[in-house]
């Protein structure tokens, strides 16, 4: 857009003015709409992105009038959330597990969780039960078949995942039910 109205000449050698409006897109603040070279912040987007519109009219204050319509294309600028699904940790069979996660996310965006057992061949599944704070759902620890085995255990695995309005984190933990 500066490119432009920087480029505009009149052949008669007079001097041009120039007045920048945005007719669409969110709305901005432009700094230097009587110049050639306006600038503006801008504004925060979706995932998508937007456009903004300006029309720029350029005069020769003797009735040589133009105008041209600049679109600029602002890009959403996203960073993946991050999740922590807490430190491995070891719990008897029978007892209640507490599963704590941790989640933040640089852009300020609300965050939903969802957690996730992942099942190999031989894990035993368990039903998560959410707690009030949804990075910290429990589940009680299964009971164990081992045989008179004093040194059975089995490791679960678990997924936290943590998504912003753009994108996923994940971070797994393993909880071993002795």
């Amino acid at each position: 857009a500066v490119a432009l109205a920087a480029a505009s000449t009149d052949p008669e050698g007079y001097g041009l003015t120039y007045l920048w409006e945005q007719i669409d897109g969110p709305p901005v603040e432009l700094a230097g709409a009587d110049t050639a070279h306006p600038t503006f912040q801008a504004p925060q987007v979706g995932c998508g992105g937007t456009s903004l519109a300006f029309k720029l009219t350029v005069d020769d204050g003797m009735g040589g009038l133009t105008t041209t319509v600049v679109e600029v294309v602002i890009a959403n600028v996203n960073h993946l959330p991050s999740a922590y699904a807490g430190a491995d940790a070891t719990y008897p069979e029978g007892t209640w597990v507490s599963l704590a996660g941790e989640a933040s996310d640089l852009d300020g965006e609300d965050l939903t969780y969802g957690w996730t057992q992942i099942l190999e061949p031989g894990e035993l599944p368990v039903s998560l039960i959410p707690g009030t704070d949804p990075l910290k759902p429990g589940f009680l620890a299964p009971i164990l078949d081992c045989g008179g085995n004093p040194d059975c255990s089995r490791k679960l695995k678990f997924k936290l995942t943590v998504q912003d309005s753009c994108n996923n984190g994940e971070a797994e933990s393993f909880v071993v039910v002795t």
